[in-house]
């Protein structure tokens, strides 16, 4: 580590155990002053002060919002930008208008019947996500880098959505029955009781997540696990290079799977350490169906 380095300034917000822990594990606090270097050179537009957001990344680990192992994976421009974003930073708040809320008005259209709840919605979640509402802080100081900034946001826009009463449509075109047990085989033990501990709240979770899809990722997952359509048929269908499709089937699944995680992360009302294990569980059955995608 450097001088000044964004990690050396995280380990001195750090008292005890946790600091101890951080220290303990070398390669992962390398790995987090490379991706903070390397957002830095990028010269991003959106830019906070290096000791600020050291400070608040303490803090959530502090908090056990922000699991050590994560670090070494840390989506540095998402977390940046949600920050700088709850500080009142004008180009963060820009940036997030035209290239995350202006895309998700179309997302929750497929969601929502007409166009008035969805203008409910999104000026619901803007009120929510920067200014706070029932003297609550703003919710955008909540997100912990459990998947891209993007997802978080639409998760948001669905479950507001969905909270405001109105009839939703409840076709989902990847039925999450399917998906649950394509995701989470039978016959491994620990797998077993996960999906009878929290098969509720996981299909609650990967359905809200789904609807948060774009239709081309939505419709492709259907194919690909409904209708068992493999990769190359599909290149035939949109046109593309097989392993154009293959890698968007990948990100697809990704998506997926950051969407659910964020949902049960809210759902499940459990110790930091059991939820991490259940979702390097699920994590784990992703990372399988994915390989599946490449090799077929």
């Amino acid at each position: 580590m450097t001088v000044n380095s964004l990690v050396d300034m995280i380990l001195t917000h750090l008292e005890g155990p946790l600091r101890a822990r951080l220290q303990s594990l070398p390669e992962l606090l390398e790995s987090l002053d490379k991706s903070w270097q390397l957002y830095v050179d990028a010269k991003p537009e959106v830019v906070i002060n290096k000791t600020r957001f050291a400070e608040v990344l303490a803090g959530k680990l502090e908090k056990g919002k922000l699991p050590l192992e994560s670090l070494a994976s840390l989506p540095i421009e998402d977390l940046v930008i949600a920050e700088a974003c709850r500080e009142g930073n004008r180009k963060a708040l820009d940036y997030m208008e035209e290239s995350v809320l202006r895309k998700l008005g179309p997302a929750l259209m497929r969601a929502g019947r007409n166009q008035a709840d969805v203008e409910d919605a999104m000026q619901i979640l803007r009120e929510r996500l920067f200014v706070g509402t029932g003297g609550n802080p703003p919710k955008i100081s909540d997100y912990n880098g459990a998947g891209r900034l993007h997802s978080w946001v639409r998760v948001a826009g669905i479950r507001i959505l969905q909270n405001l009463g109105r009839s939703v449509k409840r076709e989902v075109l990847v039925d999450s029955s399917e998906v649950w047990e394509q995701l989470l085989p039978p016959g491994h033990t620990q797998i077993e009781h996960l999906k009878s501990r929290y098969q509720d709240d996981f299909r609650q979770a990967l359905s809200a997540a789904v609807l948060a899809l774009d239709d081309r990722d939505r419709v492709l997952l259907r194919q690909h696990f409904v209708e068992n359509v493999p990769s190359t048929k599909l290149a035939a269908l949109y046109k593309v290079h097989r392993a154009t499709v293959s890698r968007w089937i990948v990100l697809a699944q990704e998506e997926l799977l950051e969407s659910t995680r964020m949902m049960l992360m809210e759902r499940l009302q459990i110790s930091t350490d059991e939820l991490e294990s259940v979702l390097r569980l699920i994590q784990s059955q992703f990372d399988t169906r994915i390989d599946d995608f490449l090799t077929n």
